[in-house]
């Protein structure tokens, strides 16, 4: 057992060193407002105003600002602080081997369950280390919520309900999106208990069995949904997302379960959703004669799959998500397929006519269902949405070449995957996570290359040399206001150049918004009097120093022009005054 240890500790060692490293390869922040939301809640804590947001109440999850606070304190700059964030998220997600390492043991031999955290920390959405975003600390931490609930699935004592409640509570504080894991806790706690012999037969000892998770879930829905909806209030829990809380259009939600359980399917290389029913049969006989792990491991399958599946194909029902694909919300579950592939491999690659077939069947119709040209081009700028995107992109442009198109891929790779698991032998059992693998690194290379493409076009906009321009011309305990036009066209560079003289100047404190759109990070929006006069809050903006376009003619001493569409810092010291025909030419230039 010590060499599969040894192995799993120079599996995070490794991860960590190459992602730290492949972090260093890209060349700006570029995923705004997310990236500037966490940098800026992270300085307010480490500045010891507590966890606000342009001090303002910070209404996301509390858990990654607080671990970003320590490095953004000790950091001589922003700059610094940035790449101490990159290394930390890498640390972050080579240390998720470790709890696939413990999951994939409830059912897997030490070496198997090795290789299944290699996978596990191999998956294209390792490119999340690169920005200042909660994915990486997210996967950790949803690891462990999935090794916590198993094992109170497993066998449900009171220490192990309150370890799994535990987890999912850290969970939460990570990602509110979460949250879901509680629900999926308490699927997989009733599918175990249906499935193991004998757990049901005593309804009346059940309530004092379950006591624990009675007892915080009660408590949960009282404070975070009861009193709020009492309230006419969205729930609590929701943060900055409340707006969620409305109803759905079920058909769109099934619709996009479709979309995305194809788009799963093609993120795990087909095989192991190919091998699903399979092993899923199985599992289901092995509970049913009184295996506690496979039952316990196959209520963990059904239920966070079902829920993390509906939580993201309702989000993509709103108008928040758009028509695009979110694997960004639900790669989490990959670590349970590529365990579901290795029990497929330790039970000697069984293959029955009926779950064969319907494995088979799953595999080569639904990619054909999922609009993946539409998804392919509206995903390709975006970046961090769907990470295995910039694979099908050359696809795409590889099959155009000769004449064909993406739907061709999405018939033909199914088909040998099938094709495949139909004909190995048992002995050549290893080619299929080897496939897995391949495939892996093939759209993990190809979306690092994507990302650090859009990261150049970023630092373009404002240029490594010259990110601190603001701190580097204003003094040491002034402050300066960030005032930006806003109009229709989102992002665009001017955008990107404000969100990034921002994140990388912490002399930048106070931020004024002028026309008709809000920001991302606050709502509240400047207006401008006939006379130039730019009023916030009702009464005119005063500050020492003012960033801002500089065809908007602030009143003052201009001291200096930075980023690639001349944002100007100008000294004011009084009240903000601007050319108002300027502003209105500004907010109607739209997205030319």
């Amino acid at each position: 057992m010590r060499r599969p240890r040894y192995a799993l500790a120079a599996l995070v060692v490794s991860a960590f060193a190459v992602y730290a490293l492949a972090g260093t390869t890209i060349a700006s922040p570029h995923a705004f407002a997310d990236e500037l939301l966490y940098l800026e809640a992270a300085s307010s804590i480490a500045e010891g105003k507590g966890l606000t947001l342009r001090g303002e109440p910070y209404e996301y999850g509390p858990l990654y600002p607080l671990a970003l606070a320590p490095l953004v304190r000790l950091a001589p700059d922003p700059d610094g602080a940035w790449v101490a964030a990159r290394a930390l998220n890498a640390l972050f997600l080579a240390l998720t081997a470790v709890p696939v390492f413990v999951l994939a043991r409830r059912l897997l031999r030490p070496w198997p369950a090795v290789a299944v955290s290699g996978l596990a920390v191999a998956i294209p959405s390792a490119k999340y280390v690169s920005l200042v975003m909660t994915e990486s600390l997210a996967y950790l931490a949803a690891a462990w919520a999935m090794v916590a609930i198993v094992l109170a699935a497993e066998r449900p004592t009171w220490v192990r309900q309150t370890a799994a409640l535990g987890a999912v509570a850290v969970a939460v504080g990570v990602r509110t999106q979460f949250v879901a894991f509680a629900v999926a806790y308490v699927l997989a706690l009733t599918v175990a208990t249906i499935l193991v012999p004998g757990r049901s037969a005593r309804p009346a000892s059940l309530g004092r069995a379950y006591l624990p998770t009675a007892l915080a879930l009660a408590a949960g829905a009282v404070f975070f949904v009861v009193v709020p909806v009492v309230r006419g209030v969205p729930p609590a829990i929701l943060g900055k997302y409340d707006t969620l809380w409305r109803s759905y259009d079920p058909v769109e939600v099934l619709r996009w379960i479709v979309f995305h359980l194809a788009n799963l399917e093609l993120y795990v290389a087909v095989i192991p959703f190919a091998v699903a029913p399979i092993v899923l049969a199985s599992l289901y006989r092995r509970a049913r004669a009184g295996d506690e792990r496979e039952a316990a491991f196959l209520a963990l399958f059904v239920a966070v799959n079902t829920v993390l599946l509906l939580v993201v194909a309702a989000f993509n029902s709103t108008i928040w998500a758009g028509e695009r694909l979110h694997d960004r919300q639900l790669f989490y579950v990959v670590p349970l397929w590529l365990v579901v592939l290795f029990v497929w491999l330790r039970d000697g690659l069984p293959r029955p006519l009926v779950a064969t077939s319907v494995g088979a069947a799953a595999a080569l119709i639904l990619p054909l269902l999922l609009p993946l040209p539409d998804f392919v081009w509206d995903e390709y700028g975006l970046q961090h949405n769907a990470a295995v995107t910039a694979l099908w992109v050359q696809v795409s442009q590889g099959l155009e070449s000769i004449g064909l198109g993406v739907l061709v891929a999405l018939a033909v790779v199914p088909l040998l995957a099938v094709l495949l698991l139909s004909l190995i032998p048992p002995r050549l059992g290893p080619v299929a996570p080897g496939l897995v693998l391949a495939f892996f690194l093939a759209a993990g290379v190809a979306a690092w290359t994507n990302v650090a493409g859009v990261a150049r076009d970023a630092a373009a906009v404002l240029p490594a040399p010259s990110r601190a321009w603001v701190d580097e011309r204003v003094p040491d305990g002034r402050a300066a206001t960030l005032l930006t036009a806003i109009g229709t066209c989102y992002p665009t560079d001017a955008t990107q150049a404000r969100y990034l003289v921002e994140f990388f100047n912490r002399r930048v404190v106070d931020v004024a918004h002028l026309g008709d759109r809000p920001d991302y990070l606050q709502p509240d929006r400047a207006r401008v009097a006939p006379d130039g006069a730019v009023h916030a809050d009702g009464v005119p903006l005063h500050a020492e120093y003012v960033v801002a376009p500089a065809h908007l003619a602030v009143e003052g001493t201009r001291i200096a022009t930075g980023t690639s569409v001349r944002l100007a810092l100008t000294r004011v010291d009084g009240p903000v005054r601007v050319a108002p025909e300027r502003v209105r030419a500004e907010l109607a230039r739209g997205c030319g």
